[in-house]
């Protein structure tokens, strides 16, 4: 699946992007100061405005965490796209396990249905800040990624073989 929009990290109170996606060529638009929609043009004038006053009530902040390391404090959950073949999830046991010693309670094994965990202030007590992914982007979008990018620290792991 081939997906040539962009997409961009930032959150607006309540949950919605900053920016939209947007293609190579309306970036480019943007840029060179072409003809774009004025929908989209608003947008992103909006949001560098008020970047430019500092308005951070724009912008929830991301909870700062000890940079140690220490997975027990930040939290670290995994989360296996439906389609990823048991050969693939027990070859990650001995990570998986690993990781769990480390992070302790805050160790989460993630489901589709907290994958949708709204990302506000973060609590390693319901939802961990490392996040990975295993499976492919058919089975779950950069752009579900890339939302949660914004708050979360998330990497992913696709195979394709088992």
């Amino acid at each position: 699946m081939s997906d040539d929009r962009l997409y961009f990290n930032g959150r607006q109170r309540g949950g919605k992007p900053l920016l939209p996606p947007l293609t190579k060529r309306q970036l480019g638009d943007l840029v060179l100061g072409s003809r774009v929609d004025g929908e989209l043009l608003a947008r992103v004038e909006g949001y560098f405005s008020a970047i430019e006053r500092n308005e951070d009530s724009r912008r929830d902040p991301v909870v700062q965490f000890d940079q140690s390391g220490d997975l027990s404090e930040t939290g670290w959950g995994v989360l296996f796209a439906p389609g990823v073949p048991e050969g693939v999830r027990r070859a990650l046991r001995p990570l998986l396990d690993l990781r769990q010693a480390r992070a302790k309670e805050r160790y989460f094994e993630l489901s589709l249905r907290d994958w949708g965990h709204s990302p506000e202030l973060i609590d390693p007590d319901r939802y961990p800040y490392y996040v990975l992914v295993v499976g492919s982007p058919e089975e779950l979008s950069f752009e579900e990624q890339s939302e949660h990018d914004v708050q979360y620290a998330v990497g992913r792991l696709c195979f394709t073989k088992a």
